[in-house]
């Protein structure tokens, strides 16, 4: 008994080093297969996600711009498990701006899988923080923030289980976030912030 399993251990170790070898080599061809067909300047440009679209706004209080107001911009990335962190301020004018966060990845560009995006913008101003957008991105096209699927009214097909939209989702996002506003939910985005292109359709 004891010859046995001291030969059946070893032999179920290397037959599990040898799968994941397997596995590795498989997925290293895949990845050969895909450059040798596409090319490298092709992979680059089929690999690029976008998880945060630009938006830009305004902040206001009781109607009048807020000037030096903190706006922090909070990504996550499941499926390439990263976080990204950035922030910028408001000028004189109340006016804020956040550029395009994208990235690229390679094996997700072939690999069927399910885009989720945490996103999150908060602003800091005399003392508090409010959040301003806070969503999960589902895709990763330019503004695919702004589509979002309407469960109201299941039960009517011509109403209800429809993909619909906030605002235009060929043009830039603009918002306006007044500090007295309270939270509330359009689409897939919740937040005080309104947007300034035309309301949910």
């Amino acid at each position: 008994m004891g010859s046995i399993f001291t030969r059946t251990a070893p032999l179920a170790i290397v037959r599990r080093v040898e799968t994941h070898v397997v596995n590795f080599a498989r997925l290293a061809l895949l990845c050969l297969a895909v450059l040798g067909i596409f090319g490298c300047s092709e992979i680059q440009a089929m690999g690029k996600v976008v998880l945060f679209s630009p938006v830009s706004g305004i902040v206001l209080s009781n109607g009048k711009p807020v000037s030096g107001a903190v706006l922090k911009r909070h990504v996550f990335w499941r499926w390439g498990n990263k976080a990204y962190d950035d922030e910028t301020t408001t000028d004189a004018a109340g006016r804020f701006a956040f550029p395009e966060r994208s990235a690229t990845m390679l094996l997700g560009s072939v690999l069927p899988h399910e885009p989720y995006i945490d996103q999150r913008i908060t602003i800091e101003h005399g003392g508090k923080t409010y959040i301003a957008w806070e969503s999960a991105k589902r895709g990763y096209a330019l503004n695919d923030e702004l589509i979002y699927m309407d469960m109201t009214d299941l039960d009517n097909p011509s109403g209800g289980g429809s993909m619909k939209t906030v605002g235009d989702p060929t043009k830039p996002i603009t918002i306006t976030c007044s500090l007295e506003s309270p939270r509330k939910r359009v689409g897939e985005i919740s937040g005080i912030c309104q947007f300034d292109s035309a309301s949910a359709r």
